[in-house]
């Protein structure tokens, strides 16, 4: 289960035409990787990648914690973090933990 995790590429998309700036993503991150500026953005020690699509920035962020925590804080819906394992149909079964990935409700 570990190597999972640790094996997970996690993206990190802010809109900025969604974005507020009003910073109760950063103050919610749970490992403290975004800091604000006129937006929210991952401290650029930190990511590996950068990209902008648009008006949305993409970060690829590997010390995220994929706790969402900064989703459920944003009130205009502004980030999303997509989350990719290597080889793996997202759609179809997780042989290593015996799981459906999405979960089912």
């Amino acid at each position: 289960m570990f190597k999972i995790i640790s094996d997970m590429k996690k993206t990190i998309a802010i809109d900025r035409d969604k974005c507020l700036s009003c910073g109760l993503c950063v103050d919610a991150c749970t490992c403290k990787l975004l800091q604000m500026g006129y937006f929210p953005e991952p401290r650029k020690d930190r990511i590996q990648d950068e990209k902008q699509i648009g008006n949305v920035f993409n970060y690829v962020a590997p010390t995220c914690a994929n706790c969402r925590v900064c989703i459920i804080t944003c009130p205009e819906e502004a980030i999303d973090i997509l989350a990719e394992l290597p080889g793996i149909n997202y759609n179809g079964f997780l042989p290593e933990v015996g799981r459906l990935y999405p979960r089912s409700l």
